[in-house]
C-alpha cells in the first residue's frame, strides 16, 4: 500500500514521498518484522539507484522492489539492544522499543541538501506518533550522517557504528 505522506517534516522537501511495506521482512533473534521503506522522489525500480545497489548475491529480497529516484530509508518496528538512558556509550545494553533505520540513502547528485536529515527526522515523527521511545540508525558507514546524528542529539555507541535518540 503505497500513500504521499503528510508529514510536517517533509512539507520543504520539493518531491513526491512515499511510505510503503517492502516484500521482504527483517529476521533476528527475537522475530520477523515488516521492512517499511520512505521514498523521495519518483518511484524507480531498485536497481537504477546508485546508493546501496542491489546485488543478487546480497540483497536479492530488492529485485522487485521500488524505491525513489532522490533518496530512500528502509525502517522496522522492534525491540533493540540499546545503552541505557543515562550511559556515555559502549557499556551494558537494555532492549527498548525503537524505529530501527536498517538504510538510508540519498543519491549522489541529491546529495548534501539535507535530504537524510529530512528521513531520520521522519522516523522521529513515526517514533513519537507511535509512542516508541527511541529511533535507532544501525549500521552507520558514512561520516557526515554520523555527526548530523550526533549534532541532533544521537548517542553514537558500538565505535560510532550505531546511534539511539530518545524521543519520548
Amino acid at each position: 500500500m503505497r500513500n504521499n505522506l503528510c508529514s510536517s517534516c517533509l512539507n520543504d522537501c520539493p518531491f513526491a514521498s512515499s511510505e510503503f511495506a517492502l516484500n521482504y521482512f527483517f529476521k533476528d533473534a527475537f522475530g520477523k518484522y515488516v521492512v517499511v521503506r520512505l521514498a523521495l522522489g519518483e518511484l524507480v525500480d531498485s536497481r537504477r539507484r546508485h546508493n546501496f545497489k542491489p546485488n543478487l548475491n546480497y540483497s536479492p529480497q530488492e529485485f522487485g522492489n521500488l524505491t525513489g529516484r532522490v533518496g530512500f530509508m528502509d525502517f522496522v518496528v522492534r525491540t533493540c539492544w540499546v545503552p541505557p538512558e543515562e550511559s556515555k556509550g559502549d557499556e551494558m545494553f537494555v532492549r527498548e522499543a525503537a524505529v530501527d533505520v536498517l538504510k538510508i540513502g540519498v543519491e549522489p547528485k541529491f546529495q548534501g541538501r539535507g535530504y537524510s536529515k529530512l528521513m531520520i527526522k521522519r522516523a522521529e515523527e513515526i517514533a513519537v506518533q507511535e509512542m516508541i521511545g527511541e529511533v535507532v540508525v544501525d549500521m552507520i558507514k558514512n561520516q557526515r550522517l554520523s555527526e548530523h546524528l550526533a549534532h541532533r542529539g544521537y548517542l553514537l555507541y558500538h565505535n560510532g557504528g550505531n546511534a539511539v535518540k530518545r524521543v519520548h
